[in-house]
């Protein structure tokens, strides 16, 4: 089907016959296409701007467009006669119409750039209430609309370009008021860098290359969740207070406590250079350490920094033991250099190693500390005889970028770049392990688990997804995979 000059913005088909086709282009033209097979029957050059979006009615006996010139014009489908614009003019859009969405043949959904969304009647051209994000002063460009829909028979959801998704309940929108959404669903739009399953607020935390921490409460479902965007660049580290705090690290040389119930920023430390790893201790609320690209251990008691440690130029990965009161830093040349947290000194050193160590974990009820590193390999110590507890595990095919364990220590689990997560269990001679391959599209990123039956994998498609240890098998997905 022939008919535009420039690009098809949009297009609809009726669901009866006879059928119809109309389409709306980047011309400010549109096409209406019947008959068979199907050919140009009418055509439209009333808009004044690009055509956005165009949709018959549930019945298909009439159909809308919307364009950047503001207008919302309705046409009939039989005839294909030009009906009447829709036009409130003390409460209509004021800015580009950009997305339709039919309720009924008599109600009519719109979304603008205005930043606001319409419910019309279309047969008397006024506007039944106005939808937003949040007060109309308040708004910013990311509350924005670039798509709106019915969602079954009583709620109406917008998009904004944040990717936020509104929700509003169609029985309790009021005429004479802005009408706030019930529900703002959110999400990553990027790459997800870190997760951290905090156990006091029993709520999931994910961070993205993008500056987004999304909090993911039980007590919700794990269906929506508190959406933080730090100015910190993107996140590399989340780890959870001995308070139940959040604190992140970010790659613009920050470090970040969140208050955890109500998602606000406590405090920031300004750091020296990138951090890459964060400590946190679980006995004292205030005491985190801090590992930074120049190889400096930085030992921060709220938001001072202490003591600051010339560790290696070539740290890649820290953990702490607070029972042995032990530093753990991993480094390019496979070495975990072992210092002591009473006057940070060097008191020891594992060398099995020889490949860059990514990621250290340790547990401190089985008294083990887990290593990997970038040649596909995760080991075992004993960390109080310093002892390699078997021979080193292989379950990828690749870099292996986190790990993490169990809160019972039974299970060990680790991300890799070869898109899959492994779990092992180390309490069985030989070990167990299953492997969950091509669980993350362009590769795995972090792990998390929230009890010994559930954990809980990220990766570079921008997805969390819920694992059941037990009988591992993917349970849930809690994000939408990010445009492309």
């Amino acid at each position: 089907m022939l008919y535009h000059s420039k690009k098809v913005s949009c297009c609809d088909a009726t669901h009866t016959e006879p059928l119809h086709v109309i389409s709306g282009s980047e011309d400010q033209h549109i096409g209406v296409f019947a008959g068979t097979p199907l050919a140009l029957a009418k055509s439209y050059e009333d808009h004044k701007n690009y055509v956005n979006d165009i949709k018959f009615s549930p019945s298909g006996a009439i159909f809308a467009s919307g364009a950047g010139d503001r207008r919302i014009l309705l046409f009939d489908t039989k005839s294909l006669a030009f009906l009447k614009e829709l036009k409130d003019p003390k409460n209509g859009h004021q800015g580009s119409i950009i997305s339709l969405s039919w309720l009924n043949d008599d109600i009519l959904f719109t979304a603008s750039m205005d930043k606001t969304c319409k419910m019309w009647d279309v047969k008397t051209s006024t506007v039944l209430a106005t939808c937003a994000r949040n007060e109309l002063k308040l708004l910013g460009i990311n509350d924005m609309n670039h798509a709106c829909a019915l969602f079954g028979e009583s709620l109406l959801l917008s998009v904004g370009l944040d990717g936020f998704i509104n929700v509003w309940e169609k029985a309790s929108l009021k005429a004479d008021a802005l009408n706030l959404p019930k529900t703002i669903i959110s999400g990553h739009h990027g790459q997800i860098t870190s997760l951290c399953w905090a156990a006091k607020e029993s709520l999931l935390a994910s961070g993205d290359n993008q500056s987004s921490l999304c909090l993911w409460r039980e007590k919700d479902g794990f269906n929506f969740s508190s959406t933080v965007k730090v100015e910190g660049g993107a996140i590399v580290d989340i780890k959870e207070s001995a308070d139940g705090h959040i604190y992140i690290a970010c790659s613009y040389n920050t470090l970040i406590k969140i208050d955890s119930k109500t998602t606000t920023k406590v405090f920031n430390v300004k750091l020296d250079k990138s951090p890459l790893y964060i400590a946190t201790s679980k006995k004292d609320p205030a005491l985190v350490y801090v590992l930074i690209e120049s190889g400096a251990l930085l030992k921060i008691e709220g938001e001072k920094i202490k003591e600051t440690l010339k560790v290696a130029p070539n740290a890649t990965a820290l953990e702490i033991n607070e029972d042995a009161e032990e530093i753990y830093i991993g480094d390019k040349k496979g070495v975990i250099h072992i210092h002591s947290m009473k006057d940070m000194k060097e008191i020891g050193n594992l060398t099995e190693y020889t490949y860059e160590i990514t990621c250290l974990s340790y547990h401190s009820a089985s008294k083990r500390l887990a290593a990997t590193d970038k040649n596909k390999f995760t080991y075992v110590y004993d960390i109080a005889n310093r002892k390699l507890i078997g021979n080193e595990m292989c379950g990828h095919g690749g870099a292996v970028w986190k790990c993490t364990w169990s809160p019972s220590g039974m299970f060990l689990a680790t991300a890799s770049l070869d898109f899959s997560v492994t779990v092992y269990n180390v309490d069985i001679k030989p070990r167990q392990q299953i492997n969950l391959n091509r669980i993350h599209a362009g590769g795995a990123t972090s792990v998390a688990f929230k009890n010994d039956e559930c954990l809980y994998t990220s990766g570079n498609d921008g997805l969390i997804k819920e694992i059941k240890v037990e009988k591992y098998q993917r349970k849930k997905t809690l994000i939408f995979p990010r445009k492309k």
